[in-house]
This record gives structure tokens, C-alpha cells and sequence, in this order.
């Protein structure tokens, strides 16, 4: 299996999140695996995709409002 790359990571965030713009990028590990984060803003709202970086599996979505 191919990894994901980090474009290919923000191309399913984008379209896991229909709307908005991404706004930040990490890589990093959780539960021992490696996942691409992807930060799309979306009007007030921050989003977090967090994608599989073996598999390209959307796995974890975080949605913060932004506040004033």
C-alpha cells in the first residue's frame, strides 16, 4: 500500500468538509499511528481531519467555533 500524501491528505478533507479552506497542516501520531491533520476553516467554524497517513482512511473530525 502506497502512503498518502500530504496533498492527497488535504484532497479528502476537502471533500469530507464540502465547504470552507484549509488553513493549517501537521503530521503527527495518534494511538500510534500516523495521521495527516488537516485544519479547513469554514465561515466560524475550525474543522480538524484527521487522515491515515498508510491508508488514507478519513478517521477523526473536530469542530471548534471560533470565538469573538
Amino acid at each position: 500500500t502506497k502512503d498518502q500524501t500530504r496533498d492527497q491528505a488535504k484532497e479528502i478533507a476537502l471533500k469530507e468538509a464540502k465547504t470552507g479552506q484549509i488553513i493549517g497542516y501537521d503530521l503527527d501520531y495518534e494511538y500510534g499511528k500516523l495521521v495527516h491533520e488537516i485544519f479547513i476553516l469554514d465561515g466560524k467554524l475550525e474543522k480538524e481531519y484527521n487522515i491515515d497517513a498508510q491508508t488514507g482512511t478519513f478517521s477523526h473530525e473536530d469542530i471548534e467555533t471560533e470565538h469573538d
